[in-house]
């Protein structure tokens, strides 16, 4: 969850109706394919290599001091909530932290993989040298391996408290996966509403293949879960509101109005005012906004498969070959209609290879 790196305008106009919302995401609209970046996310989880125990946020070898390690050799800019850094930015990128610790690059958006792969790669490298020192490590996986919900750190930000809450009340996993998930993500560029529409169906046909070629979260406790991406089984009980395929999105007639209305019915997790957190009233309802399209379907991968994953999802969504994809709901016959589930996906799953962390 990428960290906000300001604060709300207070004395900026308050939204008077849906049709600013759907105004929003136009304007995101980019007709020349040589302004498209791709951004990407990259989760990774932290722990100390004496005893192999989570990361804690404070403590000499803990999330904080490597917070502090990359702002004051690296030159990144403090991030701070409550009187704690929980952040970092720099050049448009930002270091941010999930629920349990989970370290994230949120990359600057970017012209091609080259770049994105020279981005992550001296993100590592920075991170490999603060992290040594300390007796620290990081492993890319998509489920915690070894470490039980009761021995992980909750990390001291405001929207973590009631996302526990809510996450108590919609699912059964939704804790799991705050706090024992990592993932990667590709952020796109859309051209116009019909170019949004065929990325982003194509981009949710494609979710099902990720998870099963990137699957990387076989292990839980210190054991085999009996899955091969156990990070794709949480999600099927975490928050039905907000979480799985969205059949309308290959309906007649999607766009931008209709994305807008999906979302206003989407419970909101919390308001930002102030600088501060607080639960929004009842009546309240939307989703995060962003004029961009996002997948995360891959269980945090080793940061070498990082680039492949955006290429495929880049290349795919933007090739001509895939405008296929763009029409109305698959029938049955479909390639996309006979690909199992997502439930299912999560145990038929090729297994990744298993790599080293950073060490």
């Amino acid at each position: 969850m990428t960290t906000p790196t300001a604060d709300i305008d207070e004395a900026s106009p308050r939204i008077a109706g849906k049709h600013e919302l759907v105004e929003y995401l136009e304007g995101g609209n980019k007709p020349d394919p040589g302004t498209w970046r791709i951004g990407t996310e990259h989760e990774k989880f932290g722990f100390i290599r004496d005893g192999l125990r989570p990361l804690p946020y404070e403590g000499k070898a803990s999330v904080l001091a490597m917070l502090e390690g990359l702002r004051d050799r690296f030159g990144w800019e403090p991030i701070n909530e409550g009187g704690h850094l929980i952040g970092l930015q720099r050049d448009g990128a930002s270091v941010s932290l999930e629920p349990g610790g989970q370290f994230e690059l949120s990359g600057a958006p970017l012209q091609t993989i080259h770049q994105t792969c020279t981005e992550v790669g001296r993100h590592l490298e920075e991170v490999r040298q603060i992290a040594d020192p300390l007796g620290v490590a990081f492993i890319g996986l998509g489920a915690s391996p070894i470490w039980s919900l009761a021995e992980t750190p909750i990390m001291p930000k405001g929207r973590y408290k009631i996302m526990m809450e809510y996450m108590d009340k919609v699912g059964r996993l939704g804790r799991q996966m705050m706090f024992r998930t990592c993932t990667v993500q590709t952020n796109l560029d859309f051209g116009s509403e019909a170019d949004m529409v065929k990325k982003f169906r194509v981009s949710l046909a494609l979710q099902p293949l990720g998870t099963a070629l990137f699957a990387n979260s076989p292990f839980l406790e210190g054991r085999p879960n009996g899955f091969l991406s156990y990070r794709s089984q949480i999600w099927t009980d975490t928050d039905p509101d907000r979480t799985g395929m969205l059949p309308f999105v290959f309906e007649d007639g999607f766009g931008f109005e209709q994305y807008v209305d999906y979302a206003l019915d989407v419970p909101m997790y919390f308001v930002r005012r102030g600088g501060s957190i607080s639960t929004p009233a009842a009546s309240v309802s939307g989703i995060l906004w962003t004029a961009s399209c996002r997948s995360c379907p891959a269980s945090g991968p080793p940061w070498t498969t990082l680039p492949t994953i955006c290429r495929r999802f880049s290349r795919k969504c933007a090739s001509s070959d895939s405008s296929r994809c763009g029409g109305p709901m698959p029938g049955r016959g479909h390639i996309f209609a006979r690909f199992p589930p997502s439930g299912q996906v999560s145990s038929i799953a090729r297994p990744a290879s298993m790599r080293r962390g950073i060490s």
